[in-house]
């Protein structure tokens, strides 16, 4: 019974070392329509990560192709705030969905940390990517979008309190704040580590050990 329960702890802290090595990244803010600029974060989680390993791949979400890719390096620096730190890009082309009045057309972005999508968002729908990293993977919908004309004074970003993506909304229609922290917008500590993961480390490499032993004999 023990053997079990330590096994299973032990994977519970493998998931979050293997969570601390991939690290997190996520678009914060967005200007898809009138002045292309987008804003990426980088969680404290991914301090560590080399950002020539990170890449952001531009989705059409009519076919699911890649039709962009652009490393993280190539961003321009912004602010910093609890550990997470800003990076800004403009004057890229993108793809802005359809015209008003029309019906959605979706496309969309994927993060990408050493090859691994963290990332995977879309305007305007959803859709399956059919190629490059996200190959087979389903978007998730920002739920709002830019209409034809969007004011290039404003933007779509995240607001909220958190220390993840999921813990944000995305609104439009704001005013833009590329390189620092969104209006509304709060980040949080990560959480440490909790000693039940820290056992559970020490856990799987007792029974790694073990095993090893046994098998020796």
């Amino acid at each position: 019974m023990f053997k079990n329960v330590f096994t299973a702890v032990g994977f519970l802290a493998m998931a979050f070392v293997s969570q601390v090595v991939l690290g997190d990244f996520w678009v914060n803010e967005l200007n898809y329509e009138s002045d292309p600029n987008v804003e990426i974060v980088r969680s404290p989680l991914s301090a560590g990560v080399d950002l020539n390993t990170v890449t952001w791949h531009l989705y059409n979400g009519a076919n699911g192709t890649v039709y962009s890719q652009i490393p993280l390096s190539a961003f321009t620096l912004g602010s910093s705030a609890n550990g997470y730190t800003i990076y800004r890009l403009s004057g890229f082309a993108i793809e802005s969905g359809n015209p008003s009045g029309q019906p959605d057309s979706p496309d969309g972005w994927a993060i990408s940390v050493g090859g691994s999508v963290v990332d995977f968002k879309s305007y305007e729908g959803t859709f399956t990517a059919t190629n490059g990293v996200a190959l087979g993977l389903t978007s998730t919908n920002i739920g709002v979008r830019q209409e034809t004309g969007f004011p290039s004074q404003s933007s779509s970003q995240l607001i909220g309190t958190g220390n993840k993506a999921s813990d944000f909304n995305w609104i439009t229609g704001q005013g833009p704040s590329y390189g620092q922290v969104n209006l509304s917008q709060s980040f949080t500590a990560v959480p440490e580590p909790s000693s039940i993961v820290l056992m559970g480390l020490v856990a799987s490499a007792l029974l790694v050990r073990r095993r090893k032993k046994k098998s020796s004999r």
